[in-house]
């Protein structure tokens, strides 16, 4: 891929998190919006793992060669998902923690 195809892909990723940063500044925070966007977000991610997921089982490949594949790489997968969803929580809590304590 050209350097120029790869950053026409991420424009609209980069435009789409420009727009969120610029509603979120805009949302009153005793809306109980931060409260939907949460379980937004948790249901984005769940898509986000599911259709990965079907990805994977549409793909044969995966499935003749899983023994090439190994365990250690499926290792790997499983401790980088439990370590992204620990520290999602972690600076979750420590993010509203802050934000309780300046307003």
């Amino acid at each position: 891929m050209s350097p120029l195809s790869i950053l026409s892909s991420m424009l609209p990723i980069l435009g789409s998190l420009v727009l969120g940063i610029i509603v979120g500044t805009r949302v009153p925070k005793e809306s109980g919006f931060l409260k939907l966007n949460g379980k937004l977000q948790h249901f984005g991610v769940l898509a986000l793992i599911f259709t990965m997921g079907i990805a994977i089982g549409l793909d044969d490949e995966i499935f003749k060669n899983i023994s090439a594949i190994g365990y250690q790489a499926l290792l790997y997968a499983v401790i980088t998902v439990v370590l992204s969803i620990f520290m999602v929580q972690l600076f979750t809590r420590l993010l509203l923690k802050r934000e309780v304590k300046h307003d």
